[in-house]
């Protein structure tokens, strides 16, 4: 699925939920302001925290108003704000990507998505393994992110826990030897072919750039895992992380239930234009 984030796109399909549409946006910007502060005031100061982070606090329920933290199918998909969903409790690659995204920019980074065909091997009822070979046309099916500083450029999938490398060709391929028991999963061996989710053709330019400096070390990740436990071990667990949910509730809902109102009104719009 190749994520459509032109705007014009959306303003033309839906002008009656511009009002909504705007204020939605707001609103979710001071979420993501307020979910910067947060991570800041943890110390959490560079992209492979960030990534972990948001990764533990999804995964935990401590960014969704969902009180079960049971995962939804009911998506708003709201163009451009792809991130909302996660504050319903949802967490397909599509919204996690977003997220993330979101907030890597708040930090000042270069930043994007990427559309990747996951390539996957998997084991059937007979215990043995699938390969299941690239088609001859490649459609992306999965959506991850990139995020650049000055010195390194990071691949990340947060839906999958995986940081990843460009390869050679058109490949990003998993950073090997960084497993972690309480970050990371074994369950899915991927190769990516990757390709751009356009934003706009100046920031592509800068994004193709970053991609030929160096991707982080093994060394690196270790350090940064260090950190990461050290910062939980000052507060016992992760139970801290859930001040955010705690002190931002009123607004979580805020931003879920405009997103309610424009899916409510876009779906009442396709009907309209059935009948006739």
């Amino acid at each position: 699925m190749i994520i459509d984030l032109n705007m014009d796109h959306f303003i033309n399909e839906y002008s009656n939920n511009i009002k909504e549409y705007n204020e939605l946006k707001e609103s979710y910007k001071e979420l993501i302001k307020k979910y910067y502060n947060f991570l800041i005031n943890l110390e959490i100061d560079n992209p492979i925290m960030l990534y972990e982070i948001f990764n533990i606090m999804n995964k935990n329920g401590m960014l969704s108003i969902n009180e079960n933290n049971q995962i939804q199918d009911d998506y708003l998909d709201i163009y451009g704000l792809y991130g909302v969903d996660i504050l319903k409790g949802q967490s397909v690659c599509r919204h996690n990507a977003s997220f993330l995204n979101d907030t890597a920019k708040e930090y000042g980074y270069d930043t994007r998505l990427l559309a990747a065909y996951l390539k996957s091997e998997k084991i059937n009822k007979n215990n043995r393994l699938i390969k299941l070979a690239f088609k001859s046309k490649i459609t992306p099916n999965h959506i991850i992110n990139q995020i650049a500083t000055n010195e390194k450029n990071y691949i990340f999938d947060p839906t999958n826990e995986l940081i990843l490398k460009k390869g050679n060709s058109n490949y990003i391929i998993e950073i090997s030897g960084n497993k972690t028991k309480m970050l990371h999963t074994d369950k899915i061996q991927q190769i990516l072919n990757w390709g751009v989710i356009g934003e706009n053709k100046y920031n592509d330019i800068i994004m193709n750039k970053k991609m030929l400096l160096p991707p982080p070390t093994i060394e690196e990740v270790k350090e940064i895992y260090k950190k990461i436990n050290k910062l939980f071990s000052a507060f016992s667990d992760t139970t801290k992380l859930f001040d955010f949910k705690i002190n931002n509730q009123g607004l979580m809902k805020e931003v879920v239930m405009l997103g309610e109102t424009i899916k409510t009104k876009k779906e009442k719009n396709k009907i309209k234009t059935l009948k006739k």
